[in-house]
């Protein structure tokens, strides 16, 4: 069987470290270490204990975070979100 790499995995999952670890056959100390490597572009989903992460990426041409303004009663310009774009597809 071939092993799937942690990126090929998160093109069509959200998931944990250790259900990561089961698919990559991985470590937890490797999964760790990828998703570090792989900096902004891997999003960590706050879910209790165990944290859920989702691969982002470029859309629209903007990057994979797309920054949502408000504009205030003077004219002013306030960011009020951040939309990461999923590569399963939807925001976040």
């Amino acid at each position: 069987m071939q092993q799937i790499t942690l990126q090929e995995y998160l093109e069509n999952h959200i998931a944990t470290s250790k259900e990561i670890q089961q698919s990559c056959q991985l470590t937890a100390r490797q999964v760790l270490f990828q998703i570090k490597k792989m900096g902004n572009r891997v999003i960590r989903i706050a879910n209790g204990k165990s944290p859920r992460y989702a691969l982002s990426v470029s859309a629209f041409e903007v990057g994979n975070a797309i920054n949502l303004w408000e504009v205030d009663s003077l004219g002013n310009n306030i960011a009020i979100a951040t939309l990461h774009p999923l590569a399963i597809g939807g925001f976040l």
